[in-house]
């Protein structure tokens, strides 16, 4: 799942994504932003922030930067924005994979829903924490394959026909830690049932 089909999947997504993907995962955002503690005073960065939906849940006085690969997403979080009055939002399009911001950059970041669209997790995670400053923290929610076995073989089956709708169903928690050096870390279920999971990162 290459990053020019990724952003040309979300382009058509746009004018949709708020009907199929608000309501039915509002509970997930709301438990990663809380695990996150954002701050009124803080600058918080967003990767994969699409069309906005989760900025409601941080404080009015957060400055938060949202980057994606889409901007026909960022044109409709944009309007959002304005309509909530929330003029200290920046929307830039952007790889997250490789971000043009200076080390040290944020208090804290924040990905919701993205891992498993992008082409390359681990790199995104790395970007992130290399942009945050020591002593602060990264959030992440996603779905992971499951740890039992149907299950898993299951998700991994599916997998090539998810690709091609904009995400994969095979991404693996323990893995991708490891992989990205992040050792320091808390992890919450976002539903009653698990299939999303929130996990917090101490920079």
């Amino acid at each position: 799942m290459n990053t020019s089909y990724t952003e040309k999947v979300y382009n058509f997504y746009s004018t949709v994504y708020d009907f199929v993907f608000g309501p039915s995962l509002e509970t997930g955002r709301k438990v990663a932003v809380d695990l996150l503690e954002p701050k009124p005073y803080e600058k918080i960065l967003e990767v994969g922030v699409g069309t906005g939906l989760s900025v409601p849940y941080f404080p009015r006085g957060t400055a938060i930067v949202g980057v994606d690969l889409s901007q026909k997403m960022l044109d409709v979080a944009a309007k959002k924005m304005e309509k909530l009055g929330r003029s200290n939002v920046e929307l830039l399009t952007m790889d997250a994979s490789h971000m043009d911001f200076p080390d040290d950059s944020f208090d804290a970041a924040a990905a919701l829903y993205c891992l498993s669209c992008v082409e390359n997790p681990v790199q995104v995670l790395r970007e992130m924490k290399r942009v945050v400053r020591p002593g602060g923290r990264l959030v992440f929610m996603n779905h992971f394959q499951s740890t039992n076995k149907t299950m898993a073989f299951m998700e991994k089956a599916v997998t090539p026909i998810a690709k091609r709708i904009g995400f994969r169903t095979d991404l693996k928690l323990s893995p991708l830690l490891r992989k990205a050096e992040m050792t320091d870390c808390q992890t919450v279920n976002a539903d009653p049932f698990g299939v999303y999971k929130a996990v917090r990162v101490a920079v």
